[in-house]
C-alpha cells in the first residue's frame, strides 16, 4: 500500500521506516498492522567517552581478547612452549579493523560491550595505539589425528 501512495520501491521504504524506528520517530502496532509516529522519541543520541580498554591481538591467529583476561598469562610456567613468530600475517592488525569486526569479537568476552547498564552503546574507536608486544605462555596439549600429531591451547579460561 505504501508503495502505491509513494511510488517508491518497497525496499527503500522499509529502509526508511527501519530507520525511523531506531530514532524512535514511529512504533509499530503489529496487531493493526500499522506504523504510528511518536510525539517525542523515547531517547536522544548524545556521545560520551567510556572508559580506556586495552585489547591484545594474538599473531599466530588474530583473535582479539581483553588484556585483563590474557595478562596473568605473561609468566612462563614449566609446561609453557615457544611457538614460532608469525611473520606474515594472514588477517588485518587490530588498528585497521572496522569496529564492527572488533565489537563483534569482543562481545561476548567483555560484559556491558554494546550496551551498558546506562543504555550507553559503543559506536566507536577513539584511538588505536600500539602498545607493544607481548608473550603469553598457555598450557599446551598435544592430540593426534590420522597420524598427525597437533598442538593446540588447553586452557578453558580463554575462548576457542
Amino acid at each position: 500500500m505504501l508503495k502505491g501512495i509513494f511510488g517508491l520501491h518497497r525496499r527503500i521504504l522499509e529502509d526508511v521506516i527501519a530507520d525511523l524506528l531506531r530514532r524512535g520517530r514511529v512504533s509499530l502496532n503489529l496487531e493493526a498492522g500499522e506504523v504510528r509516529v511518536t510525539e517525542s522519541p523515547a531517547f536522544g543520541r548524545a556521545k560520551r567517552t567510556g572508559k580506556e580498554m586495552i585489547i591484545w591481538q594474538d599473531e599466530h591467529t588474530g583473535a582479539l581478547l581483553p588484556w585483563d583476561l590474557v595478562k596473568k598469562f605473561l609468566t612462563p610456567t614449566p609446561e609453557s612452549q615457544d611457538l614460532p613468530a608469525n611473520s606474515e600475517l594472514s588477517f588485518p592488525p587490530f588498528p585497521n579493523l572496522s569496529v564492527g569486526h572488533v565489537l563483534a569479537a569482543l562481545q561476548p568476552l567483555v560484559k556491558g560491550l554494546r550496551a551498558d547498564a546506562d543504555g550507553w552503546m559503543v559506536d566507536a574507536l577513539l584511538e588505536r595505539t600500539f602498545v607493544e608486544t607481548a608473550e603469553l605462555y598457555v598450557p599446551l596439549a598435544e592430540m593426534e589425528i590420522d597420524g598427525t600429531s597437533l598442538m593446540f591451547v588447553d586452557c578453558p579460561e580463554l575462548p576457542a
